[in-house]
């Protein structure tokens, strides 16, 4: 976040100044998150991720990547995915209340899978273009990685957390870790897409 308004000039007239600001309400979602787990609104702040913070980061993830193209093809995997995510969520809602005690693992792991499918997307149209050559300055490369490496890295811990957490509480444990150091290295690989992003 903090590189995103520091590189601001070279956002500012992009789609990409739209992230630093994302980044910004993340940071404000999870300072408020922390604040009601120390106070016990356990269920605000349950409420806060299930409808706000979770479908809020797919959703702008979605169209960040659709962003990067803006034609018809790229449009429609945006309304798809959004719309299978919705559904997902409606359907959890609906008919799989009860069956977890943390948040939506079900729409959650849906998610996860659509930003996995245009991530991967992205990087075959890459390796099959001469911007292959000037990766390193392209912020969409390092946004990717970072998603890559955050979401896929941590399905196991937030997509079937019950499941695990009664049979291997141990592992939940060094995997709570593993989950903060992948959190870390996506926002490494953020901040030096900022850092190294050509200037427009």
């Amino acid at each position: 976040m903090v590189a995103g308004f520091v590189y601001w000039d070279k956002v500012k007239n992009t789609p990409w100044k739209w992230f630093p600001v994302y980044l910004f309400f993340i940071f404000l979602f999870e300072s408020t998150g922390e604040l009601l787990i120390y106070f016990s609104y356990d269920d605000i702040h349950l409420f806060m991720y299930d409808y706000i913070v979770i479908p809020m980061q797919f959703i702008f993830l979605y169209t960040l990547f659709y962003l990067q193209d803006r034609n018809e093809n790229s449009k429609k995997w945006l309304i798809f995915l959004s719309s299978v995510y919705f559904a997902s969520l409606c359907f959890e809602k609906i008919f799989l209340t009860g069956a977890n005690d943390w948040f939506n693992q079900f729409s959650y792991t849906i998610g996860v899978i659509g930003l996995v499918m245009l991530a991967i997307r992205y990087f075959d149209k890459l390796v099959h273009s001469e911007s292959l050559l000037l990766f390193k300055s392209d912020m969409m490369f390092w946004v990717a990685s970072g998603i890559l490496f955050f979401y896929l890295g941590t399905l196991p811990f937030y997509g079937v957390p019950d499941s695990l957490k009664g049979k291997m509480p141990h592992f939940m444990n060094m995997y709570w870790i593993a989950t903060i150091l992948l959190d870390m290295t996506m926002y490494i690989l953020f901040t030096l897409g900022f850092i190294w992003k050509r200037q427009k």
